[in-house]
């Protein structure tokens, strides 16, 4: 093995294990934070609509202006620093749901902004780690002399699908873990207690294992000897208005409508389907069981694309299209197939769910939340990992902090969106369920638009991209075609 050969595997070691250590990290802090967010809307009635429409509505303020933050922070006190103070401000918002005080009308919406605030840097620091991981061993992976694009693409896929494959699993074993505490202490007075103080357990020793994160160079400028190749080159760094003039690029741009899409649609699972479907036909009790249920779906279904593009049986853009579908079919289910509550909010107790009297669950309302679940876990199984995925393929060689805030400030404006449309549109779930079919709809014909000059998958970019240079090739003298470099495009146009 040549000395070479050494730091190439060395450098993939390192990447790999930040990789691993960023999702188990990711995994102990939504196994606490995942399970307090599903509950809201059935534990906290309107006012848990309201503190989710607090949450993301700071995320995508701080999330438009926190690059050159995180920038400087990186290179200053590193992505410990950044990963575990981020990471805290769950902690708050967990422990806020503890407060069943009047009170608890100004402190968990305070709290929810704050943590709105912590998860735009935790998001946005996460997506230019896993950034940088990828151009690094992409660098790394691919033969010397050869084009990296291909291989950072990879790459791109590889950590991305085994993130989210874990960050879904966390979200499993916290509704898991909700459903057993609600069932085990059902009726008790402290059963509010207990289940909080054991999802900030589990949010604190996620926040504990950011403490062991290998450093990476923040910039590409300054990988050196991490790679012997020549590595991607980051632009100068970015300023408060970097987020904003990024969604100039026509890249960017035309995957607008997905990104706020997908954060409505796994907004709407997380909100609309618990209040709408599995709380009045169920039961309070087990929106933590059913919420396991589309995660997992989720898990399996992230992997599962993941493979599919990896190994080349599927592209991106035909992947996109079929989740989508399943999405679609969530949602005209759900508008179509109807059934009579078994349960109703108390007049006695804010947030309680009461059987009513003559009614009982039967097969086809478990029959019915089941099918549902199937289906968003099978399209969130590639609408939450693609685009970043494909972001950080466009983006590797510039401008990649400066999208992927970008991108996490817009799948937030999502959430907002939904969650606000919960609360205010709650007595009308056909026209919430409508809003997002004609989002899809738009997403279909930018998305679709974008793959017509700037292909999903890197191996259809340089086939594009030969075919035009042997027209270029082949055109006549004192024509005015010109070749076309493989390479990606400027990052701003």
């Amino acid at each position: 093995m040549t000395q070479g050969d050494r730091e190439l595997s060395e450098t993939e070691k390192t990447c790999a294990r930040g990789v691993t250590i960023t999702s188990w990290g990711f995994f102990g802090l939504f196994a606490g934070f995942g399970g307090a967010q599903s509950l809201q809307s059935s534990v906290n009635g309107t006012l848990g609509f309201i503190n989710l429409a607090c949450l993301y509505t700071f995320f995508v303020i701080v999330g438009l202006i926190c690059p050159p933050m995180i920038d400087a922070a990186a290179g200053r006190v590193g992505w410990r620093a950044i990963f575990f103070s981020a990471g805290f401000t769950y902690i708050i918002m967990i422990g806020s749901n503890l407060d069943s005080m009047p009170s608890k009308n100004w402190v968990q919406p305070l709290a929810n902004a704050i943590v709105g605030a912590g998860a735009a840097f935790l998001w946005t620091t996460q997506n230019f780690y896993f950034g940088q991981c990828a151009n690094l061993a992409g660098a790394a992976a691919a033969p010397l002399g050869t084009s990296v694009t291909d291989s950072v693409a990879g790459m791109t896929t590889k950590f991305n699908s085994s993130f989210f494959a874990v960050f879904q699993f966390s979200n499993t074993a916290s509704n898991l873990v909700a459903f057993g505490v609600l069932l085990a202490f059902k009726g008790q007075a402290i059963v509010t207690t207990v289940l909080f103080a054991v999802l900030s357990t589990f949010a604190l020793l996620g926040c504990l294992m950011f403490c062991i994160l290998p450093s990476i160079p923040h910039t590409a400028v300054d990988a050196g000897p991490m790679s012997p190749q020549t590595v991607r080159r980051q632009d100068k760094s970015p300023t408060v208005s970097s987020a904003f003039m990024q969604m100039a690029d026509v890249r960017l741009g035309l995957m607008v409508p997905w990104i706020i899409t997908n954060g409505m649609t796994f907004a709407f699972v997380n909100g609309d389907y618990t209040a709408d479907i599995v709380t009045p036909l169920i039961g309070e009790e087990y929106v933590g069981l059913f919420m396991t249920g589309f995660f997992a779906v989720d898990t399996c279904f992230t992997m599962g694309w993941g493979q599919l593009i990896a190994k080349k049986a599927l592209g991106r853009r035909s992947v996109f299209i079929v989740t989508g579908m399943c999405w679609v079919a969530f949602l005209v289910t759900k508008m179509l197939w109807t059934r009579e509550p078994n349960f109703e909010k108390s007049d006695d107790v804010v947030g309680k769910w009461i059987p009513i009297p003559g009614r009982k669950t039967g097969t086809t309302d478990i029959a019915l939340a089941v099918t549902l679940a199937v289906l968003a876990g099978a399209g969130d199984g590639f609408w939450t990992p693609g685009p970043p995925a494909i972001l950080q393929s466009f983006f590797a060689e510039s401008n990649l902090l400066a999208t992927m805030a970008a991108y996490k400030a817009l799948q937030s404006l999502g959430f907002a969106i939904q969650f606000a449309l919960g609360a205010t549109l709650h007595a009308y779930p056909i026209l919430r369920a409508s809003i997002i079919l004609g989002m899809i709809a738009l997403s279909y014909i930018t998305m679709l638009t974008l793959v017509c000059k700037h292909p999903l998958d890197p191996r259809a970019r340089d086939q594009l991209s030969e075919s035009l240079n042997n027209s270029a090739a082949s055109a006549p003298p004192g024509g005015t075609s010109l070749p076309i470099n493989p390479a990606p495009e400027p990052a701003a146009r």
